[in-house]
């Protein structure tokens, strides 16, 4: 499989920064069908309509079905911004404040 970072990391004889983050919801217990829901359809409605959001994508922690990470790289600074910005988005995050314990922790992570 085609490694996203190699396709768009050379950029005119340099590096180019992509923005990749981990987002962790921590879901009110008895809500986890709900939440999973709006974030499948969250990530449907990123990936089909954000062209410089690379990667958007939910998982449910093995062992603790309360807990959700999404993978997030964007194309850069500005792409993040426009997907916070987004209708689709602060849909969803309202909805999550009443199904979550507290706010999402977002990580910004950098490649090693």
């Amino acid at each position: 499989m085609l490694n996203i970072v190699t396709a768009f990391r050379v950029k005119n004889k340099g590096v180019m920064e992509l923005l990749t983050l981990m987002a962790t919801l921590k879901v009110k217990t008895g809500k986890e069908a709900e939440v999973a829901e709006i974030c499948a359809q969250l990530a449907k409605e990123v990936l089909a309509k954000e062209k410089d959001c690379l990667m958007y994508i939910p998982h449910v922690v093995k062992n603790d079905p309360t807990e959700i990470v999404f993978f997030e790289k964007y194309k850069d600074k500005e792409a993040f911004k426009v997907h916070g910005r987004s209708a689709y988005f602060q849909a969803a995050a309202q909805k999550f404040e009443e199904l979550l314990e507290g706010k999402i922790q977002v990580k910004f992570l950098e490649e090693v």
